[in-house]
């Protein structure tokens, strides 16, 4: 579908086979689209907004204006917003992904799935739960990351500080950060560390293997 205004859905779940390009996407419930494309057109104010359970396939874009889901999330592709992404519940990724915010990322819930993460975003990213634990790789481009605990099977790449707020950092492979410090409110775990800044616990071990 190619439309110049929006597509709602005010009741009922709404189903995309191929790409959807509209001024806004907006749905009630949940909405699945299987490898299809959403694109929000470039206006400023058009959104991606669905009140329920989202299952992307394709990539997700509100050009201009935000990415919004009220329930749980599916990622099987990248993700692009011009103000922020908002993802309030758990967020399953089904291939690697890239979030990528003109202001702020706030996912309320866990991000797992056997897969590489990428966040981008201006003022930073915020995660509720845990980055794991079968997440592979995480990298942070810009903006720090703050989440509730890290625990991946991956490495940790970041360009910025990284933080938890209730648990570990618990990275299987290596943690290299070229700016920020790399903190826990627990213990941090690696294989190896090269860090630009510093690595800190504030209560726990340090452990690096190599």
């Amino acid at each position: 579908a190619n439309v110049a205004a929006g597509v709602v859905a005010q009741a009922g779940d709404v189903a995309i086979a191929n790409d959807l390009t509209a001024g806004s996407a907006t749905a009630s419930n949940d909405i699945t689209a299987g490898s299809a494309n959403i694109t929000a057109a470039t206006a400023a104010g058009n959104a991606v907004a669905i009140a329920g359970n989202a299952v992307f396939g394709g990539t997700v874009e509100g050009t201009a204006a935000a990415v919004t889901v009220g329930g749980t999330s599916s990622l099987g592709d990248n993700v692009t917003a011009g103000t922020n992404i908002g993802l309030t519940g758990n967020v399953t990724l089904t291939n690697d992904a890239t979030l990528a915010a003109g202001t702020a990322i706030a996912l309320g819930g866990d991000v797992d799935g056997d897969h590489d993460l990428t966040l981008t975003s201006a003022t930073g990213t915020d995660v509720a739960g845990t980055v794991g634990a079968t997440v592979n790789n995480l990298n942070v481009n810009t903006g720090a990351l703050v989440a509730g605990a890290i625990d991946i099977d991956g490495a940790l790449t970041t360009d910025a500080a990284v933080t938890t707020d209730t648990g570990a950092v618990d990275v299987a492979g290596a943690i290299a950060s070229t700016a920020g410090d790399v903190t826990a409110k627990t213990g941090v775990a690696a294989a190896s560390a090269n860090v630009a800044a510093g690595v800190v616990a504030q209560a726990g071990d340090v452990a690096i293997a190599n």
